[in-house]
């Protein structure tokens, strides 16, 4: 699912004067107003400051401003640094405080995509599109939430709504392809993936996409170069291993294939979802355990 878009970076040069003005010790935090925190919090954010963005936004939740959506962002930037568990919590202590705002549905559907829980990601995603039908980050939540229970027909309607909303954004032309690989539609989902690399050319997630559309098509000496070649640059890619391994095992190279799962299961910080398994499920599918 696409980054949550705070409408913040029409205003970043203004926040990035403030970030000058601020020291990250806050040795000024006097001086600063109440305001201050939660908008200085949303500018780490869209800079993919997490943890920056958490101290601010706890600073804000401190003082009072903005409270449900200081919780609700704060969870955001957990989910995004992989911290789960941490994240849920703040979500449920924001809706407490505001139960009728869509962004606190979505922000628990998107944290139930990573806890693989697909009811409760149908139940969050619904609820937020029913609460806001244009939102394109909603209606692709639903999409993929309909993929993962296997509703391939009804993905594909909602993630082609979040395209024509958006169709500069690149993850949702990736998640529609990504539902056409998980239905079988191979040839049309590669389609889709290259659309969305020409509007994002170093995303190795789509490249990994292709491979694994390739390895559905019994490619398997190109989708091993894809995966090569990405993983020759992103070293630490988890689901690049995960792809990797499923390939090699196609190609009959068991050894290799459980050289990639065991290196997926000694990474840490690894965030799965329902579209990628515990390094554990690999190791025992693929008969690596005791290796």
């Amino acid at each position: 699912m696409n980054i949550i878009n705070f409408n913040y970076k029409k205003n970043i040069l203004k926040y990035s004067l403030l970030l000058l003005l601020f020291s990250a010790e806050r040795s000024v935090a006097q001086t600063i107003s109440d305001s201050t925190w939660y908008n200085l919090g949303a500018n780490f954010y869209v800079r993919r400051q997490f943890d920056n963005a958490i101290y601010d936004f706890s600073k804000s939740i401190q003082v009072g401003y903005n409270v449900a959506k200081s919780y609700s962002y704060r969870a955001s930037c957990k989910i995004m640094l992989g911290k789960i568990d941490e994240a849920e919590p703040d979500l449920n202590t924001a809706y407490k405080i505001d139960s009728l705002d869509p962004l606190i549905y979505f922000l628990k559907a998107r944290l139930y995509l990573y806890k693989q829980n697909k009811d409760s990601l149908l139940f969050w995603s619904n609820k937020a599109v029913l609460s806001d039908p244009a939102n394109p980050d909603y209606i692709d939540a639903l999409a993929i939430a309909y993929m993962g229970k296997g509703m391939f027909d009804s993905a594909i309607i909602y993630e082609t709504k979040a395209v024509k909303i958006n169709p500069e954004e690149a993850s949702y032309i990736g998640n529609l392809g990504l539902i056409k690989q998980n239905s079988k539609r191979y040839e049309e989902a590669i389609a889709d993936f290259k659309t969305a690399l020409q509007l994002e050319p170093d995303n190795p997630k789509l490249f990994m996409s292709i491979a694994n559309c390739l390895l559905g098509l019994k490619k398997y000496e190109q989708a091993l170069q894809i995966c090569n070649d990405v993983l020759a640059k992103y070293t630490d890619f988890g689901w690049g291993y995960s792809t990797r391994g499923q390939v090699y095992h196609a190609m009959g190279k068991k050894k290799e294939a459980c050289e990639d799962f065991s290196r997926l299961a000694a990474m840490e910080n690894v965030i799965y979802d329902i579209t990628m398994q515990p390094a554990s499920y690999y190791l025992k599918e693929y008969g690596c355990q005791g290796n």
